[in-house]
């Protein structure tokens, strides 16, 4: 039993793994995770096909990134502790704004793909003001966009965008935690910080924790 559950659980860390080195592999090579099929690649195809081709070379590349969100989202949710996520990604707590804000940079991924992601935080516990801060923040103002509007349009107007990017990201953030839906959707998932220490407690073993964070992927997906 005890070989199955090491066998289980390194077959996993490689899923995980592969989705992660793919991500990265495909941001430092500059590979394009969005279809590349133009207006005059699709003349000729009969309307029905359109479609179809479209959503095939869409899969051929943005397989990648959205595995990786999928597979992120699920860590984030299984593996974050709960006390942590309500004592520092709270709405209520003003450095959870902070936080999300300067950790949204280092996700150079793009919208399609934060929406896992946010799902993740969601469900670990952060507050619906931070995680949507995170949502808005990261593709907008990752680091690989900040390179190139640096290089296309200069660092002054490269600067005004990421703080114009955070700030708004921010007040949008905050004003939907202040919402009854926003309050609502909160309570939702998060939980009692005492009945959360006591649960946090006993942990389950590594191979079942790398299960639940994949069938969450899964479920997202």
């Amino acid at each position: 039993m005890e070989k199955k559950r090491v066998i289980k659980t390194i077959l996993m860390l490689a899923f995980i793994a592969f989705f992660i080195v793919m991500m990265i592999r495909a941001i430092v090579g500059a590979y394009t995770l969005t279809p590349t099929s133009t207006a005059e690649d699709l003349q000729g195809l009969p309307l029905w096909e359109i479609p179809l081709v479209y959503m095939w070379d869409y899969a051929q590349h943005g397989w990648i990134c959205l595995g990786f969100a999928f597979v992120v989202s699920g860590l984030f949710a299984e593996f974050i502790p709960k006390p942590f996520m309500l004592k520092y990604m709270s709405s209520r707590k003003p450095i959870a704004y902070l936080i999300a804000t300067f950790m949204a940079p280092l996700f150079c991924v793009c919208s399609c793909t934060m929406v896992p992601l946010f799902s993740g935080l969601i469900y670990a516990g952060g507050g619906i003001g931070p995680a949507l801060t995170f949502l808005l923040a990261a593709p907008a103002n990752n680091l690989l966009a900040d390179i190139v509007t640096i290089q296309v349009l200069g660092w002054q107007i490269a600067i005004a965008d990421m703080i114009a990017a955070g700030v708004s990201a921010v007040i949008i953030g905050y004003i939907v935690s202040k919402t009854p839906w926003g309050k609502r959707f909160e309570q939702k998932f998060q939980k009692n910080p005492a009945q959360t220490t006591s649960i946090e407690l006993v942990k389950e073993p590594l191979d079942e924790r790398l299960w639940s964070a994949l069938k969450f992927g899964g479920y997202l997906a």
